[in-house]
């Protein structure tokens, strides 16, 4: 080769090294690493000339929490802006990043970004949303993030399970709305700003859930009365009966009618409730078979189509009277209920119902020496269980659960208590019965039947076997006068226990220990009633 071919090679040697080196400068690759404790769900990477975020890079993939995804931007420019979303819809951003520079990019939830740029952009803004909560979603709202009104539910009757989806079609068009859902306990989620033309679902998990009425308002930021048609229908969404209902114009002092009259609503079903033309917002309230009440406050119904009640927010606190809606002629803040607890350890945890103690300002338990304070521990709504911490100085007296043999229908029991404490005030009570089924109302394994006579102010007491060990938990017992009205029958002695499996595997799921001991010897009925009287205390709710 001449000096002139040495020459071209060494030249055209030069200008690929060159060209490596150019590109190798700008290759804008790097890694998102999620160091926030929920997973990203959107990733938009933009040249920071640009006014769109884009489509969202991770498309149907999500970067769980400690996870990594490498990211190829398609751009020869280097300066970009970063934007993430997490599950929940809080959103990071990181405004020029010279991506040329960087390897990785860390996020942690901790830099909330403002609400993505309202663009012109126009397409197709039909999405899936999907129910990513533990509650049912009964409501969906989707409206233009410049409208002022919410319009029309999206699921109208039906309602979106757990783990399910639903898809939302809107009009092609404009990309950016904003989306609401209401939960079946009332609490209500929203994403704002969205530009639902880069998604092709929408995941809500109740994580920014809020109590604000039963659906968006009418006309949002318009606070005037409306008026209009509040009729609807009540659903049941709770594993109890509803034995009565009340329905009264929230500008009102008196809950008036029973509206069921000498009806029941059984789990599952549905109540029409007429109402007349006019003002829109009315408190309901319903009380359950084992006389717990529940209420919803300044209920805008004449958005709604239904009202869904699920016993998650249910007090023990008797049936509205004719003062006050939530107060039974006191004031809010001052209502006081009571039920009865048991000691399981000798530290002083304490279990009970959780409509005995879950929802109190204070928990006092009337031990020998007075009432000393208590606090709430945890709570399983569903399974109605409650485990307190009292305030004792000294090791307590603590009951054991039954090893072994396992309960049977037909085995005795003994129910001690503290029932009617406002007419029975001649301390603990006891009585006797058997297990008459195990299971409740509607095949509920959770539960079981006893023959036992128990009363308000029972809930929370232990349901003892002739050895003395629990095998249950008093919760409720069947309402006679709404089953003889629906049935023309008078129930006899038909009431429940929680099971002490499922109370053992509410202990456990909390890290909370506890004893267990065999049941190899009867006692007399009155030797259980004394050893009880060791461990068993009254609770006073405020």
């Amino acid at each position: 080769m001449g000096r002139t071919g040495r020459f071209l090679a060494l030249l055209l040697f030069a200008v690929a090294a060159f060209a490596g080196r150019a590109q190798a400068q700008n290759d804008t690759t790097f890694e998102i690493v999620n160091r926030a404790r929920v997973p990203i769900f959107e990733v938009y990477v933009s040249p920071s000339s640009l006014d769109d975020w884009g489509q969202d890079v991770l498309r149907n993939d999500v970067i769980l929490p400690g996870a990594r995804k490498t990211v190829r931007p398609a751009a020869a420019d280097c300066v970009f802006d970063v934007r993430i979303v997490y599950r929940g819809g809080q959103a990071e951003e990181r405004r020029r990043q010279n991506l040329c520079q960087l390897s990785e990019m860390a996020f942690d939830g901790g830099a909330p970004a403002a609400a993505a740029p309202q663009t012109s952009e126009r397409g197709d803004p039909s999405f899936e949303l999907v129910n990513a909560s533990r509650s049912t979603i009964t409501q969906i709202y989707a409206s233009l993030s410049r409208e002022r009104n919410w319009g029309q539910d999206r699921l109208g009757t039906d309602v979106l399970g757990a783990g399910r989806r639903f898809q939302v079609t809107l009009p092609n068009g404009d990309c950016v709305w904003d989306i609401a859902v209401v939960y079946a306990d009332d609490r209500r989620e929203e994403k704002q700003s969205l530009n639902l033309c880069n998604v092709t679902e929408l995941a809500f998990d109740a994580s920014a859930a809020r109590v604000r009425g039963a659906a968006p308002p009418a006309a949002r930021g318009n606070a005037q009365a409306a008026t209009g048609d509040p009729s609807f229908a009540l659903v049941n969404r709770s594993p109890r009966t509803i034995a009565q209902l009340y329905v009264s114009r929230a500008t009102e002092t008196d809950w008036g009618r029973d509206r069921l009259g000498d009806n029941v609503l059984a789990a599952g079903r549905r109540f029409d409730v007429p109402l007349p033309q006019g003002p829109c917002q009315w408190d309901i309230a319903v009380v359950y078979d084992d006389d717990r009440r529940e209420e919803r406050r300044s209920q805008d119904l004449c958005a709604v189509a239904e009202i869904a009640f699920d016993a998650s927010s249910a007090r023990a606190s008797g049936p509205p009277n004719a003062s006050a809606p939530d107060s039974g002629g006191q004031a809010r803040g001052t209502e006081q209920s009571f039920g009865t607890g048991f000691f399981i350890s000798a530290q002083g945890h304490m279990l009970t119902n959780a409509h005995v103690a879950g929802d109190c300002q204070r928990i006092g338990v009337m031990l020998e020496t007075g009432r000393v304070a208590a606090q709430l521990v945890r709570k399983d709504e569903r399974n109605d269980l409650a485990l307190i911490k009292v305030d004792v100085r000294n090791p307590v007296p603590f009951v054991r659960f039954r090893a072994q043999p396992s309960i049977r229908a037909g085995d005795d029991i003994v129910v001690s208590g503290f029932p009617l404490p406002t007419l029975l005030q001649n301390g603990l009570n006891i009585t006797t019965g058997n297990v008459s089924a195990m299971s409740g109302l509607g095949g509920n394994i959770a539960l079981m039947q006893i023959t036992a006579p128990v009363q308000p102010g029972n809930s929370g007491g232990p349901l003892l076997d002739l050895s003395g060990n629990l095998v249950g938990v008093v919760v409720s017992k069947l309402n006679a006068q709404r089953v003889a009205q629906a049935t023309g029958d008078i129930p006899q002695n038909v009431n429940f226990a929680v099971q002490g499996a499922v109370a053992r595997l509410f202990l456990d799921a909390g890290g909370q220990r506890y004893a267990e001991a065999p049941s190899q010897r009867d006692m007399k009925a009155a030797d259980v009633a004394d050893l009880s009287r060791s461990f068993t205390f009254q609770i006073e709710c405020r």
